[in-house]
């Protein structure tokens, strides 16, 4: 039998991915940018100032550095050595996420994992001390609460528990700051395709209807930001007031088409096509040598450990069966069957709980059918 790695061993290569990626010289990186006052805050008026200052930019991130402040010394080491296992726990989070959303897509979630740990269009990962507090302890939050949602579309016995817990995540998230308003649509489309199984328009009518808690907790936000910004209490940045909507209706739909055409580009394309110049820049100089080598060498290893990964290699048919609710009008005395699936069923359909009213408690759908 061959070599094959363990499905474990997947968060281990994550915390080597990482180390790789961004700790190989943590020693030598320091406080950049707006680390500086953050630190100096945190130093000589104590961690409990960050709730007064933040009180007039973004009331709820006072807390997320207090936190923070209060358990982390002033020193560059140890918020690099944070961000590390923030950006572990990120990429975990992703795994999570997906996986909940589309567990029988192992090998796509993986993927996706790992395009995220390494996306090179993320440059503030050295400034620790502001965006671990500023933006990536609410983008966990966020995320996770992506994953708590399909927790909770895939085991309706514990629906309700597990959207609350997803509308609390979805709260930290949306609430400490503004950046991730726009993610929220990829709820919907989540939605729509853990749905497979229904025609279009039941689909995105179903996904409306599980999609209705969290745009209340999204408006809701909306709402406070609203209020807060016109209340006079906000000082930070300026705030442009659209006067006339009826007549820059056609200004508003280009600058929005051409701003959302211009982040695809930017983080599809751009981010990815600066790394070769960034290395050439310096070429042939030790460093450049010793990235363009450790990419190389690093991209041979992971080709290598995912070749040999269990998750790669295992058909999904052998996943468990998906277990069905019992009807309350079937016997007790039902013996188990085994309930053909018709081929014109996608192999990533779901059954849900009350597709099937008359099915016996004990019976099972097997992705193999």
């Amino acid at each position: 039998m061959p070599f094959r790695f363990s499905s474990k061993t997947i968060p281990f290569a994550f915390a080597v991915l990482v180390i790789l990626a961004y700790g190989l010289l943590v020693t030598r990186t320091g406080f950049y940018w707006d680390d500086w006052p953050f630190a100096w805050g945190a130093h000589f008026a104590g961690p409990e100032s960050f709730l007064r200052s933040f009180l007039r930019v973004r009331p709820f991130l006072g807390p997320i550095f207090w936190l923070t402040t209060g358990l982390l010394p002033e020193t560059p080491l140890a918020w690099q050595v944070f961000a590390l296992v923030i950006r572990f726990s990120l990429t975990l989070s992703v795994w999570w996420a997906l996986r909940n959303i589309w567990p029988d897509r192992p090998r796509q979630t993986l993927v996706a994992a790992l395009v995220f740990l390494v996306y090179p269009g993320y440059s503030q990962h050295w400034v620790a001390f502001t965006h671990i507090n500023q933006e990536l302890i609410p983008l966990l939050f966020y995320i996770l609460s992506f994953g708590a949602t399909g927790w909770a579309f895939h085991d309706q016995a514990r629906a309700r528990p597990r959207t609350v817990i997803a509308l609390l995540l979805l709260a930290l998230g949306v609430f400490p700051t503004e950046y991730f308003v726009t993610l929220e649509p990829l709820r919907f489309l989540f939605l729509f395709a853990m749905l497979g199984a229904h025609p279009f328009l039941s689909r995105a009518w179903q996904a409306l209807k599980l999609w209705i808690p969290y745009i209340a907790i999204w408006l809701l936000n909306a709402a406070w930001l609203f209020f807060y910004y016109r209340s006079g209490l906000y000082a930070n940045y300026d705030l442009e007031v659209i006067g006339d909507v009826q007549a820059s209706t056609l200004d508003l739909l280009t600058g929005f088409f051409g701003a959302s055409a211009e982040a695809v580009i930017k983080a599809g394309f751009v981010a990815y096509a600066q790394i070769l110049p960034l290395v050439m820049e310096a070429f042939p100089t030790p460093s450049a040598l010793l990235t363009l080598a450790l990419i190389a060498v690093t991209f041979a290893l992971l080709t290598f450990y995912l070749a040999h990964l269990s998750t790669f290699t295992e058909s999904v048919s052998s996943a468990s069966p998906i277990r069905l609710s019992a009807s309350k009008s079937a016997p007790d005395s039902v013996s188990p069957i085994r309930l053909p699936v018709s081929k014109s069923v996608p192999e990533s359909a779901y059954v849900r709980d009350s597709a099937i009213k008359s099915a016996p408690e004990s019976a099972y759908i097997r992705d193999s059918a």
